[in-house]
């Protein structure tokens, strides 16, 4: 799995390489290498496992997110991963109460 995600790690890097007039890297293929890296399947379940702080294990993030993800609000198209984070972090507080 590391190689799979140092790999996937790679695509921004040649993203920005190739599209030098854009501005930023989209989300998804800027957190795919540590998406990949720590078993999740999108970025805001990465979000998630950083607003817990590791308090969660993987599986754990998986079916949390599961209950939150009627709290997350839609992502806007170019949304950084910051974005994602205020996002996923209201839902979780929504969640927590």
């Amino acid at each position: 799995m590391p190689e799979l995600a140092y790999l996937y790690s790679l695509l921004s890097q040649l993203y920005a390489t190739l599209f030098v007039l854009e501005l930023e890297t989209p989300v998804a293929l800027a957190t795919l290498g540590a998406v990949v890296r720590q078993g999740y399947d999108s970025p805001e379940k990465l979000a998630l496992a950083h607003v817990r702080a590791g308090r969660l294990n993987r599986v754990a993030v998986h079916r949390q997110f599961s209950e939150i993800a009627p709290y997350v609000t839609a992502a806007q198209p170019a949304a950084s991963f910051l974005e994602i984070l205020d996002r996923v972090r209201r839902a979780a507080d929504l969640y927590d109460l």
